[in-house]
Order: C-alpha cells, then sequence, then structure tokens
C-alpha cells in the first residue's frame, strides 16, 4: 500500500471512530439490574434501559456507552419493567347511537329542548322512546334542574329519555315515570335520587331498563353510520356533508 492510501485509509478509521463515539448520546437516566420485558422476539428479555429527553435511547444489556457523570442510575434490583399500555379505541355502536339520538348540546332552555322533543314527537309512533343526549342546566336561565312538565306537554304520548351532559342525570316525562311506576312515594334508589323529572345516577336505570333493547337492524344500521363518521372525519376529502342534529324516527339507510 502506498505511503498516500495509508495515510488516507488511517483519517477514514480515524473519522468513523470519532463519529461513533460523537454518536453515543448520554442518557438523562438509567435503569440497570432489571427484568424488562421488551415484546422483541430477539432479545424478549434484557437487564437495562437508558432513556433521553423522556424518550428510549437504549435497551439491552450492555448500555455503558450511554452512561455520563450526569447521567442519574438507578439499580432496580431486580424489579420488572413492562412497556407502557395505550388503550386507543372507540365505541362504535355507541358513536352510531349518539348520532341517531337529539343532540341537545346547543340547546340553552328547557323550552328549547322540549320544541326539540315536540318536533320529534310529531314524526314518531305513539309509544316510541324519544331520546336525546347533552343537555346542560347550568346553560339555562334558570341553572336549575327542570321537571317533567316541558317534556310531558311536548310528548304526552311518548316516553322521553334525555340524558345530560356527563351522563350522571336524565331528563324524563311524565309517560316515562309511569312506565317505570316511579311516583312521590318512590325511595331513591341506592347510589341515585329522584327529582321531579331528573333522575340522578343509580336513579336512571329505573327507567332505562324499560327501553326497548337494539334490534340487528338498529344496530347494523348505526355501526355503518359510525363508520361512515370515522370516514368523514378522516379524510380531509371526504365529501360528506356535515353532521347534522338527527331527525326523529331515525330514516333507514
Amino acid at each position: 500500500m502506498s505511503p498516500e492510501c495509508a495515510i488516507l485509509s488511517s483519517m477514514i478509521f480515524i473519522l468513523a471512530l470519532f463519529s461513533g463515539l460523537m454518536g453515543a448520546q448520554t442518557a438523562d437516566f438509567a435503569i440497570t439490574g432489571a427484568r424488562i420485558y421488551t415484546l422483541n422476539p430477539r432479545a424478549p428479555l434484557v437487564s437495562a434501559i437508558a432513556v433521553k429527553d423522556g424518550k428510549v435511547l437504549a435497551i439491552g444489556d450492555k448500555i455503558e456507552q450511554h452512561l455520563g457523570p450526569a447521567t442519574r442510575r438507578i439499580d432496580a434490583k431486580g424489579s420488572t419493567i413492562v412497556p407502557g399500555l395505550i388503550d386507543s379505541h372507540v365505541h362504535m355502536r355507541a358513536l352510531g347511537d349518539s348520532l341517531e339520538i337529539l343532540d341537545l348540546r346547543a340547546a340553552r332552555s328547557p323550552e328549547e329542548i322540549a320544541g326539540i322533543v315536540r318536533q320529534a314527537a310529531g314524526r314518531a309512533k305513539p309509544g316510541e322512546w324519544i331520546r336525546g343526549r347533552s343537555w346542560d342546566q347550568t346553560t339555562f336561565p334558570s341553572r336549575q334542574f327542570p321537571n317533567a312538565d316541558p317534556l310531558s306537554e311536548a310528548a304526552p304520548d311518548n316516553p322521553v329519555y334525555l340524558t345530560r351532559v356527563d351522563g350522571h342525570a336524565a331528563w324524563v316525562n311524565r309517560k316515562a315515570l309511569e312506565i317505570a311506576d316511579i311516583n312521590s312515594s318512590t325511595p331513591d334508589p341506592p347510589g341515585g335520587r329522584i327529582l321531579p323529572g331528573v333522575l340522578i345516577d343509580r336513579a336512571k336505570e329505573l327507567v332505562s331498563r324499560h327501553i326497548p333493547p337494539d334490534t340487528p337492524e338498529q344496530i347494523e344500521r348505526r355501526l355503518a353510520r359510525a363508520a361512515a363518521e370515522c370516514a368523514r372525519l378522516a379524510s380531509p376529502a371526504c365529501t360528506m356533508p356535515e353532521s347534522q342534529p338527527p331527525t326523529w324516527p331515525p330514516t333507514e339507510n
């Protein structure tokens, strides 16, 4: 090898070594002496992990190259470490159901909600349940829970069940109370409270258990609507219209 080639080779080696040393980042903290389950079939169980800026820098049995004077070191003394579990999921059936019942988020008074229920009752069959969600009495002028009267006048022949924005209360009409056999002498159930027209927490079940279960056709329709809504939200190019307040009864599609 010529002197020129030898010099060039040495320079390349030195640069590569220097690059490797510079590339070894120093961890903010490191845990050693652990039983770390990696879920990597090539190295399912290792003993150490190095972390920098809140992210895993290295994991294995040898992480010394990432340790420095400022690295905080923790001896796990054989303790077990597993990956964090992130449960990202959706309730498609519940989403589809929410797209069919009355959305009352924008309503600002019992009278406004009663008007929405009245329109729904005009399209519903006698005896058919009218359901809705997301009313909030703190947005009403009185800021008080309503009673059964507005809903009873709006839908005298249909039981009405409207859940509060947090799901901890249901506003009902007299028809729903009659079906559930709730009157002024009905005691509060354990974990619940009965107010005039409003059922708190476990008291909701006194009425909700009388709502007919979903039919297979309803479940299929709601799942399809939920899937369409997810597709609309996920794709900016989707031309589906924005969600509109649902009509009652829900249309078949």
